[in-house]
């Protein structure tokens, strides 16, 4: 990851500013469209399903992709969507800046920064 990517990055965590006196969150401009799509998916069962956002965020992540599936599939109204490779390689785990980039996606989901569709 280069200097312009991490700064971006940080940003979407520590980039809040204020707004006639309340709190704005980071943009989620920078999230990638498969992690977008992923967050868009879930968002309608933290709304309507009664999934709580810690339980969101980690089907999104999915970490453990064969117990997120499960674990999904026992209360779920809709298919599983599963990881894509894109979004693999985006959040690898096992990489250096995955706590952040967590951290990111956290902020997204629990501040509903993410639009439901593409604002034009």
């Amino acid at each position: 990851m280069d200097n312009e990517s991490l700064t971006t990055l940080l940003d979407a965590v520590y980039g809040w500013k204020v707004k006639d006196g309340k709190a704005v969150p980071p943009s989620s401009d920078y999230l990638p469209e498969c992690i977008k799509e992923r967050i868009k998916y879930f968002k309608d069962d933290i709304r309507n399903g009664g999934l709580a956002i810690i339980g969101a965020i980690n089907l999104i992540l999915s970490e453990d992709e064969k117990e997120c599936k499960e674990l999904y599939e026992l209360g779920a109204v809709k298919p599983w969507l599963p990881v894509s490779e894109e979004a693999r390689q985006w959040l690898n785990v096992d990489g250096y800046y995955y706590n952040i980039k967590k951290l990111a996606i956290t902020i997204a989901v629990t501040y509903d920064t993410v639009p439901d569709e593409v604002e034009d």
